[in-house]
C-alpha cells in the first residue's frame, strides 16, 4: 500500500512539473492578409491543413526596434481556416507552449507572425511578417498559472511589417501583402552586402 502511495505521489509530482509552467499565445489577424497579386489569402476548404500557412515565432536576433533580424524560429504553426474562421485572409487561433517542449526566446524578445502564400513553405513563393514595437508582443516566461499573450493584427498602422514594399505593376497597394521572395536572404548575407556597398562607395569617393 505504501509503495502505491509513493508511486502515486511521484506521478502527481511529475504531472505537475510537466503541466505547471506554460504560456498560451492567442494570435489573430482581422486585417485581410493578401498575396503578392493582392488577392486575399485562402482559408482553404472544409479539410484541415488546406488553407494558407501561418507561423508564430521570433527572429533569433530580434530587438524591440528591429524585430526581424536573425534567423526565423518557429514556435507554432497552423493554416488559415483550421480555426473555423471563414473570412478569406483572416484567422484567429491559439497555441499553448509548455516549458521544456521548445526552445524559448529571451524574456522581452518581440514575437512575430509570418504568413505565406501557399499551404507549406515549399509551395509558397512569397511571405511577410508582422510584429509590434510597443512591447505588447514581447515574450514572457511561462508560469504555473498559465501566462497569456495576445497578438492581434488589428490594422496595418498599429503594427510593424517586415516589408511594406508594394509589388510593381500589380495594381494593388495593400500593406498586408506577401512581398518577400522565398528563399529568404540570410541576415549575414544582407550585412555583408551592405558592408560591400559601403566600401565601394568610399572607394568611389577617393577616386
Amino acid at each position: 500500500m505504501k509503495i502505491k502511495i509513493i508511486l502515486l505521489g511521484l506521478y502527481l509530482l511529475s504531472f505537475h512539473r510537466i503541466c505547471a509552467a506554460s504560456l498560451v499565445v492567442d494570435w489573430a489577424s482581422f486585417v485581410t492578409l493578401r498575396s503578392y497579386s493582392g488577392a486575399p489569402l485562402s482559408n482553404g476548404g472544409t479539410g484541415a491543413g488546406d488553407g494558407t500557412l501561418i507561423e508564430l515565432g521570433h527572429y533569433s536576433l530580434a530587438t524591440a526596434s528591429s524585430p526581424f533580424i536573425g534567423t526565423w524560429m518557429v514556435l507554432g504553426t497552423t493554416t488559415m481556416g483550421d480555426d473555423g474562421a471563414r473570412f478569406q485572409g483572416t484567422f484567429t487561433t491559439s497555441t499553448t507552449l509548455a516549458s521544456g517542449t521548445f526552445t524559448a526566446p529571451s524574456i522581452g524578445t518581440p514575437l512575430a507572425i509570418r504568413y505565406y502564400d501557399g499551404t507549406t513553405v515549399a509551395n509558397s513563393n512569397y511571405f511577410n511578417s508582422v510584429s509590434k514595437d510597443d512591447g505588447s508582443w514581447n515574450w514572457i516566461a511561462p508560469n504555473d498559472s498559465q501566462a497569456r499573450l495576445i497578438l492581434t493584427f488589428g490594422k496595418a498602422s498599429d503594427v510593424t511589417l517586415q516589408s511594406r514594399a508594394l509589388p510593381p505593376g500589380t495594381g494593388f497597394s495593400f500593406d498586408s501583402q506577401t512581398v518577400i521572395l522565398i528563399p529568404e536572404l540570410s541576415t549575414p548575407f544582407l550585412l555583408s552586402k551592405a558592408a560591400l556597398l559601403g566600401y565601394l562607395q568610399k572607394r568611389r569617393g577617393k577616386l
